[in-house]
């Protein structure tokens, strides 16, 4: 296409320049005038419809670029603004492909270059990231982020010592950096630092860091890896005076007092080692705590007699958090609740004795409030609201006894209860967050949305609707509690959008690091930068991501189960079931029932509004989205062995007997003895010989990967070994007797009567908590029904679990 005249030439300038200070309605008036004389200009085209994306017209702006396209196919403008259209929807392959297309056009276009390398990195290709970089380097020598990309490219491909070695050079042609901006050379220093670690090379590394101890302004982070590098050179000795110079500058450090301990062979006494340490710092805590944390018998009761003495007298409202990992051991956990038994005995016994209060009047206080949530941990719940009552009794506006009273009763299985508790809390202090967020957390624990949701808007933003400034600050724990809630009122299709916003947020972090590539290069922040790229890698490994994942799994496979997509149960049974539980007044629930329903319908007619209450798209097939999620967590999360339960479930669903095969094989290197693990094989075993559809080859090598799975068995010789297994353990618990009355009732579901009589004669006294026998009942109402057996056996385990709310007819 021949080029512009200057005054329209210029006016391109003018439209490029626009889209860059963002001055959208200036720069498309300015391109219309352009396309007025001359409509079929690729370049402009291309101006435009990246304008237009700039302002939300996404298809007219896609049309416009590939009309720009076919009007100059060998325009690289056209090529490079496709590509920065793709970024913007984060379709990273198909930009890369224009970015490579634009590049043939234009070999030497350092712009295009470094967007390309920039997305390179965004879908770690490492290799040609490398390419890319080299290229900009033999074009651009003499910039800075020249050196420094190159330098990068190497580290990430692990080609360390090419990456020294230009960094080196890098270090000698800007030798003015080092006066220039002292900080900056030493961050670059540090960086130098961590890929001699990186590779391999301690002894190198520890060298290197001695000849820059004087350029290093981070000197904590410097000795730090000072005394890593020492510890794997087995030069233990000279690192012991570096951590006692780290541990004198914030002794509270957990880090520092780990590698103390590992300065030291295994044969010296850890414990006296760290009590040692711990009087060497008196006002700090972690010492001790690692002290204890390898202290046994007579040493430990005398060392945490000392802080617990001290801790009451404090009066340290986090004293049992700090031990709460040392109660998994029993001996441990009994010397503790002794010991705090003994120092409320003293207490009392001196008020008797002396016939006055005590000089700290708040001393029995503390100590009762430690054995409160002594006792809920050990699952005493009787006791532990004893305490409570008592700390009530005591102060009643200490808000800490209300919020541990809350969290016996959720830990009890009383959930409404435990809100109304929390709610209290959250009462006699306002302003504060935390209690807030707790008692909304316990209140979606207890299926109250609409109260839920008005305690969430106090602390959200004025305008518009709370939910909707909860998305946007991502607050991802809202969203599960609330995804939970309305999965147990039914509503599975609110519920697997709730987790895919969970989804869609883990998405934007991982969309976020794109601005990164760039500031990151210039401003030198390059270990940070590394560190991110690493961190970003495992993103989808987060609690977060596993627990919506693994929830939308659920709801996906009951929306299969229900063979329906639609939504409606929210508008109608959610709200009705809400309201029920806050206001029996017919009028006042008529009326909130109106207000759910009309912000509801206002919610859905959003454009670009909150994804709140948007409805799932109607072609997505229920066992895609859930295979959708189970790739991330396959891939994340393949040591949990709920991921290849989930996976098992979905592929049996789906017909898919070889990768259910696959899934199980997995879980059974995990925990060949899990309980879902059996029945879920159980299940597959008879369903793969009920089945007539399968290929000759695919039922063969099914069925011996099934009979390895079973060690030879057939599937009812299986059930028979591991309910005799069962049967032979001593003591017998609730969920060992409910697994072979469900192995029993897979093999024989028309014996309905013996699976009643199974279920029914689990009960109290056999080892097991609520939520185990939850899962008794739950079982029997979906087999058997509200029969009068069921309610019978509902009513025993009432008044087995007095405090539980649950078990409800």
């Amino acid at each position: 296409m021949p080029p512009l005249p200057s005054r329209e030439y210029s006016l391109f300038k003018s439209v490029v320049a626009c889209y860059e200070n963002k001055t959208y309605k200036r720069g498309l008036k300015l391109a219309e005038s352009i396309l007025h004389k001359f409509p079929k200009h690729g370049d402009t085209l291309a101006m435009k419809g990246l304008i237009l994306n700039c302002m939300g017209k996404k298809k007219e702006a896609y049309g416009l670029v590939r009309d720009g396209i076919k009007n100059d196919i060998q325009s690289y403008v056209c090529w490079h603004v496709y590509g920065l259209l793709y970024r913007s929807d984060s379709k990273y392959a198909e930009a890369i492909k224009c970015y490579h297309r634009a590049l043939k056009i234009s070999e030497d276009n350092t712009q295009i270059l470094a967007d390309l390398s920039f997305l390179q990195l965004q879908v770690r290709d490492y290799g040609g990231f490398l390419i890319t970089r080299e290229k900009i380097f033999a074009l651009l020598p003499r910039q800075r982020a020249s050196w420094i990309g190159l330098v990068v490219a190497y580290h990430l491909s692990a080609n360390y010592h090419l990456a020294l070695q230009i960094f080196e050079c890098f270090l000698e042609t800007f030798k003015n950096l080092k006066q220039s901006s002292p900080y900056e050379y030493s961050e670059l220093v540090m960086y130098k630092l961590s890929i001699k670690y990186d590779s391999g090379d301690y002894l190198g590394t520890y060298e290197m860091a001695n000849s820059h101890i004087a350029d290093v302004t981070d000197r904590a982070a410097l000795r730090l890896l000072v005394v890593t590098c020492l510890i794997a050179l087995n030069r233990k000795a000279e690192a012991i005076p570096i951590v006692e110079d780290l541990l004198f500058s914030n002794p509270d450090n957990q880090a520092y007092c780990l590698l103390y301990g590992n300065c030291f062979s295994a044969s010296v006494d850890k414990a006296e080692l760290y009590a040692s340490l711990a009087q060497e710092y008196p006002r700090s805590s972690q010492p001790l705590l690692f002290a204890l944390g390898h202290a046994t018998g007579k040493k430990f009761e005398m060392l945490v007699g000392e802080y617990l003495k001290s801790g009451f007298s404090k009066g340290t409202p986090g004293l049992f958090f700090s031990l709460k990992s040392m109660l998994a051991d029993e001996q441990k956990a009994s010397t503790i609740q002794r010991l705090a038994l003994l120092h409320l005995d003293n207490c009392l016994l001196s008020e008797l004795a002396t016939g006055q209060v005590n000089k700290s009047p708040d001393l029995q206080l503390w100590i009762e409030y430690f054995l409160c949530q002594l006792y809920d941990y050990k699952g005493d719940f009787e006791q532990a609201l004893q305490y409570a009552d008592r700390i009530l009794a005591h102060t009643p506006t200490f808000i800490d006894a209300y919020v541990v009273k809350a969290r016996i009763y959720k830990h009890a299985g009383n959930f409404t209860k435990a809100a109304n508790f929390i709610n209290e809390a959250r009462e006699l202090d306002l302003a504060d967050r935390f209690l807030n967020t707790k008692c909304i957390k316990y209140m979606l624990l207890d299926d109250r949305l609409l109260q839920a949701e008005s305690i969430v808007a106090l602390f959200t933003k004025e305008e518009g609707n709370s939910l909707s400034n909860l998305v946007d600050m991502q607050c991802m724990w809202f969203e599960q509690y609330y995804g939970d809630s309305v999965f147990r009122l039914g509503s599975y299709n609110l519920a697997l959008n709730r987790f895919r916003i969970i989804e869609k947020h883990f998405c934007d972090i991982e969309e976020d690091q794109l601005d990164f590539h760039s500031y990151c290069l210039r401003k030198l922040t390059l270990r940070a930068y590394v560190s991110m790229l690493k961190m970003e890698d495992d993103i989808r490994s987060h609690v977060f991501f596993r627990r919506a994942a693994k929830s939308a799994i659920e709801a996906c496979l009951r929306l299969d189960e229900n063979k329906t997509t639609n939504g409606e149960a929210y508008e109608e049974a959610e709200p009705r079931q809400q309201i029920n539980r806050v206001e029996p007044d017919k009028l006042l629930r008529k009326t909130l029932l109106k207000e759910v329903k009309q912000k509801a319908a206002a919610d859905k007619k959003k454009q670009n509004g909150s994804l709140s209450y948007a409805r799932p798209e109607q072609h997505v097939e229920p066992l895609e989205e859930a295979t959708r999620f189970l790739n991330h967590l396959q891939r994340t999360s393949r040591r949990d062995i709920e991921t290849h339960l989930l996976a098992t479930r979905v592929y049996m669903r789906k017909g898919r007997h070889l990768l259910s095969l696959r899934s199980l094989k997995r879980a059974k290197a995990i925990d060949k003895n899990d309980s879902r693990y059996l029945l879920l094989l159980v299940e597959y075993a008879l369903k793969l010989n009920k089945s007539d559809v399968l290929d000759d080859a695919v039922f063969v090598v099914a069925s011996q990967e099934l009979t390895n799975l079973m060690d030879g068995q057939t599937v009812f010789q299986f059930v028979d070994a591991v309910c005799r297994a069962a049967a032979g353990d001593a003591p017998l618990s609730a969920q060992q007797l409910w697994l072979a009355a469900e192995l029993k009732f897979l093999v024989e579901p028309t014996d309905r009567d013996q699976y009643r009589r199974a279920l029914t004669s689990i009960c109290p006294p056999l080892s097991g908590s609520w939520k185990d026998y939850n899962v008794i009942v739950q079982r029997l109402k979906k087999n058997l029904g509200q029969s009068n057996d069921v309610l019978a056996y509902i009513q025993l385990l009432k008044e087995a679990f007095p405090l539980c709310g649950v078990f409800n007819c």
